[in-house]
């Protein structure tokens, strides 16, 4: 009788991870380095930011050479390159957010569970990037 029991148990968990197990779809994971350089704003947005830093490091040899001391020169420095931080960040939003809508898009037409970053998936998953690429 307690062996019944025991193996009726045993047996409910098993089907109720075989149901679970039905239920999860699985994981998907996306190149996002490749994806932002294959973005089609992307050579343009590059373009932006280069010239942005070249613009950050005439004004910091114009404006340094003005300074008498090192840390007037280090603070100036490290200023501009907050400015310059924030400004690739503005610049790469929305490609970030046109990948992100794809992502998402292709997770839900793929029935996937979750989506993550190709650098940290060791065995398994599925390739998505070829998928989130088209939508872009």
């Amino acid at each position: 009788m307690k062996k019944q029991m025991y193996m009726a148990a045993i047996a409910g968990v098993l089907a109720l991870g075989v149901s679970f197990g039905a239920e999860a779809a699985g994981l998907g994971y996306v190149n996002r380095d490749m994806l932002v350089q294959a973005h089609p704003k992307f050579t343009k947005t590059e373009l932006t930011i280069r010239t942005d830093a070249e613009k950050q490091q005439q004004k910091f040899e114009k404006e340094s050479a003005k300074l008498e001391t090192e840390d007037a020169k280090r603070e100036l420095f490290f200023r501009l390159q907050e400015e310059l931080m924030k400004k690739q960040q503005e610049a790469m939003a929305p490609i970030l957010q046109d990948i992100q809508k794809a992502i998402d898009k292709v997770r839900v037409e793929k029935q996937l569970d979750a989506v993550v970053d190709y650098d940290v998936v060791v065995s398994g998953g599925v390739d998505i990037t070829p998928d989130v690429q088209k939508k872009l």
